[in-house]
């Protein structure tokens, strides 16, 4: 199976997406067109700021060349392929309400979690509330409400600390199938 096949038809929902590495994912997502919109975007903060933010970034200059090059006629076709949901992931619940945490991961068939308090001398309590039960409080919001149907693939990404000070490459070994309901119960 092909990436795009893999994609098709599929609902991504995708945190950091304002980060250095979630807005190059996100671009990549939306100029391959491989996911169904729209694409569920959890925001720190005000998502329509954030969302201009980054509709005005570099990283978006190709989408806006086949788009609309003008800010405010991007910021149409972006609004048309995004929905945007306010997420804290060092709150309870996600800083999410009932309704908007369904509306967020009802029908999702993809996680892809970047988000993540990268700052190099941040402290140890903030980053692990952040980078570790964030994590697994987007588990459990994936694993809740979903038993009339399959659990969506969760994508874990990193971009810093991941090799950490190996003198070689380490080639990745595939999980065991399971479900994030299993995974919580067995942790």
């Amino acid at each position: 199976m092909c990436v795009s096949e893999f994609y098709d038809g599929k609902k991504v929902l995708l945190t950091g997406s304002t980060g250095f590495l979630g807005k190059v994912l996100l671009e990549r997502l939306l100029w391959e067109e491989l996911a169904q919109p729209p694409l569920h975007l959890l925001i720190r903060g005000d998502p329509e700021s954030r969302l201009r933010e980054l509709a005005s970034s570099q990283a978006f200059a190709r989408l806006r060349q086949r788009h609309a090059p003008d800010l405010q006629g991007f910021m149409g076709w972006l609004i048309s392929q995004v929905r945007c949901f306010t997420c804290d992931l060092e709150a309870e619940d996600l800083g999410m309400g009932p309704q908007d945490r369904k509306a967020a991961f009802g029908e999702v068939d993809i996680v892809m979690h970047c988000a993540a308090r990268v700052s190099w001398d941040e402290r140890l309590d903030v980053a692990i509330r952040a980078n570790t039960l964030g994590t697994r409080s987007l588990f459990q919001a994936c694993a809740s409400d979903m038993d009339s149907r399959p659990h969506p693939v969760f994508v874990h990404i990193s971009s810093t600390f991941v090799h950490g000070m190996a003198p070689a490459p380490h080639a990745e070994t595939p999980l065991p199938p399971c479900s994030v309901r299993e995974r919580l119960q067995g942790a």
